[in-house]
């Protein structure tokens, strides 16, 4: 038997035996949250995980905002074009990820924002700069080689007209 972990998602001869929310990923944050909440934080912040999906939604100021790592999106036309048609498709099934306002996803390595009318996608940066393995596949090269990604969080308001103050804190 051989058992390996890609994605934070246990596998076993390359099958998933375990569930999309049984993960390192989801475990961090549910980690954090107990730790802050002990210290009496729990009063202050509001913790939404995935549970057994790979997207998350929630209402911020009326404005619904959208998270999922990104690697569904798949298929042909580069980032914009697979996010685009993923984020469609899952509107046409009534899924709640696609009837975000604002979608955040990662997985592309580099910051990209397209509106498309009142909807926005946000493509977050990496926060390390780039991989070899990505280089390698056609993506953005990495840190020290020529037009290489810029490493940084990706931080933004929202209110009920919707995102703002966009910066990348590096």
């Amino acid at each position: 038997m051989h058992l390996e972990e890609i994605g934070g998602l246990a596998l076993r001869n390359g099958k998933a035996f375990t569930s999309f929310g049984d993960n390192d990923d989801v475990a961090i944050f549910e980690q954090a949250q107990e730790v802050l909440d002990a210290a009496g934080y729990d009063k202050q912040m509001r913790w939404v995980t995935p549970e057994e999906d790979l997207t998350v939604t929630l209402d911020v100021f009326g404005q619904i905002l959208g998270l999922a790592h990104g690697h569904q999106a798949h298929g042909g036309g580069g980032p914009q074009g697979k996010t685009l048609a993923w984020r469609r498709r899952m509107a046409d099934m009534r899924h709640p990820i696609g009837d975000a306002d604002i979608l955040v996803t990662g997985h592309y390595h580099h910051l990209h924002i397209h509106a498309d009318g009142p909807k926005t996608w946000l493509l977050c940066p990496s926060l390390e700069g780039g991989s070899e393995w990505f280089a390698a596949g056609g993506g953005p090269p990495s840190v020290g080689q020529r037009h290489a990604v810029r490493p940084g969080t990706l931080s933004f308001t929202i209110d009920r007209a919707g995102w703002s103050d966009l910066e990348v804190l590096r």
